[in-house]
């Protein structure tokens, strides 16, 4: 990486002509006073992304002269303007681009802080800093990080790139709060992306561990609760037990925002185990949940809370008391301004009391998530796990390990698993199949037809996920709710001793 004609830093992504460029301009006497600008292989500006006061101009003076370098493409005006759009409209959108386009709309109109662009790369030598983006697509030593770049020949190979979201190591504890107070505003969708709530935490913990007064270390405390519930949600169990201790240890913390943290995860945590509760302890469980629901405004980030303790309902033996928990909670979630938790809620208020399907022939049709209509008649013979679940849902990706694990296992002897997503996110859920490496069909509606409208899911009255009914080779279901150990068993009575690994 070195200064071009111009005086500013270039980010080579490659060694082939018309290969990803970056330009970056930086003032190290102002962090915020930075931009990326992306350009295609075609050398046409598809996305400009600016900060500061001053640095659009300066950007436009540097880029504007088109034959000025055949690699420089003029870019007239932000992104924001007809041409850059019209430019955009006929290339390929960038990686930033089309996650902006797809991003909830009310994050459109805001300015994009630097919490959502890469952060600092410090190069060993010197105090010049960049700011760039790591391509983690890119192989080692094609990152544009300096040091990758002076590894002699023969050498072991550098390390992978940092996580581009990391707040600058300079930063002070203010600096680092104001970071966290941006990321957490950031859309859905960005603060899924892989790295983003990794950051969320490392600066939470480094406000934690420094000086600051107790006003910023408190909110770091809640950013923390916030990052470690999206990464444990997401199935990352190392960050569940992170979680877990940051509860225990803030258990008799009397400030009501770190209360009322601790009180969502020490239910969240009893209503996981729920089904192992008697009926008494059972009703105080669902009373409790209902009055925090009710004394909580309810986001999406109390999904899969809400979902436990529909299950938790389930397992209440009186149909006539299930059916009015239903429409008890259908009510407190149906006010939620999230579009997940309220659809949700209205399906709750109209239910019926859980049916079991144990000894009818089950008919599956629709469409998966790639497009193919599902051929129900082709599983016949085989031993079937019909899986609904979702990838919002944090008790759905902690059990895909397991069912991959069985799938393994028993898929030579005739074992099969078909899903059904209630994602309202096809592109999402088609990221996380390919990410997770799921091989098995995924089916998903679309529009008023998409998540918990899903038309098996009504069909069926899917009520909580996950929610797992085993088929048999004759296509009746033979157990509801099996999952684990209990799934093993059944597969050996079924399939006899599992293929060889």
């Amino acid at each position: 990486m070195a200064p071009d004609e111009r005086g500013e830093q270039v980010v080579q992504r490659g060694d082939r002509p018309g290969t990803h460029r970056e330009h970056i301009a930086d003032d190290p006497a102002d962090p915020r006073r930075s931009a990326l600008v992306r350009l295609d292989r075609g050398g046409v500006v598809v996305a400009v992304d600016v900060y500061g006061e001053d640095i659009e101009r300066r950007l436009h003076a540097l880029l504007s002269d088109a034959a000025s370098a055949q690699t420089d493409t003029a870019a007239d005006a932000p992104r924001s303007t007809s041409t850059n759009e019209e430019q955009a409209a006929q290339q390929p959108p960038s990686p930033q681009s089309e996650d902006r386009s797809q991003a909830e709309p009310d994050a459109s109109a805001a300015p994009a802080p630097d919490v959502a662009t890469p952060s600092e790369v410090q190069a060993p030598s010197g105090p010049q800093a960049v700011t760039g983006a790591a391509d983690p697509a890119a192989p080692a030593g094609q990152q544009g990080d300096p040091a990758a770049e002076a590894e002699p020949a023969g050498e072991s190979p550098p390390e992978l790139p940092a996580n581009p979201y990391l707040p600058p190591q300079r930063y002070t504890a203010e600096e680092l709060a104001a970071y966290l107070e941006r990321a957490l505003a950031k859309p859905r969708r960005v603060q899924e992306r892989p790295g983003f709530l990794e950051a969320v935490v490392e600066a939470a913990d480094r406000i934690l561990a420094s000086d600051a007064h107790e006003e910023l270390k408190r909110a770091a405390l809640l950013a923390k609760f916030r990052g470690l519930q999206g990464l444990a949600d997401a199935g990352d169990k190392a960050a569940g037990r992170a979680l877990s201790e940051l509860v225990d240890a803030h258990a008799n913390d009397a400030h009501p925002e770190v209360a009322a943290e601790v009180r969502l995860h020490l239910l969240a945590r009893r209503a996981a185990q729920a089904d192992t509760l008697p009926a008494d302890e059972l009703a105080r469980l669902l009373e409790e949940l209902s009055v925090y629901f009710s004394e909580t405004e309810l986001g999406h980030r109390h999904l899969s809370l809400a979902s436990a303790a529909v299950r938790a309902v389930n397992l209440l033996p009186d149909a006539a008391a299930a059916a009015q928990w239903y429409r008890r909670l259908g009510e407190l979630f149906a006010s939620s301004e999230d579009r997940q938790l309220a659809s949700y809620g209205k399906k709750l208020r109209r239910a019926k009391a859980a049916r079991t399907l144990v000894g009818q022939k089950l008919e599956l049709e629709g469409t998966a998530a790639d497009g193919r209509p599902l051929l129900w008649e082709s599983y016949r013979g085989k031993v079937v796990l019909v899986d609904f679940w979702a990838t919002w849902c944090g008790p759905c990706r902690e059990e895909l390990p397991h069912i991959k694990q069985q799938y393994e296992r028993w898929h030579q002897r005739g074992f099969d698993v078909v899903g059904i997503s209630l994602d309202q996110d096809k592109e999402a859920l088609l990221s996380f199949i390919k990410a997770e490496g799921i091989a098995w069909v995924n089916l998903c509606g679309e529009g008023e037809a998409a998540g918990w409208n899903h038309p098996l899911a009504v069909k069926y009255g899917v009520q909580a996920i996950p929610y797992a009914l085993l088929v048999d080779q004759e296509g009746k279901v033979v157990a509801e709710g099996v999952r684990g150990v209990q799934l093993e068993e059944m597969l050996g009575r079924l399939l006899g001793e599992p293929s060889e690994p």
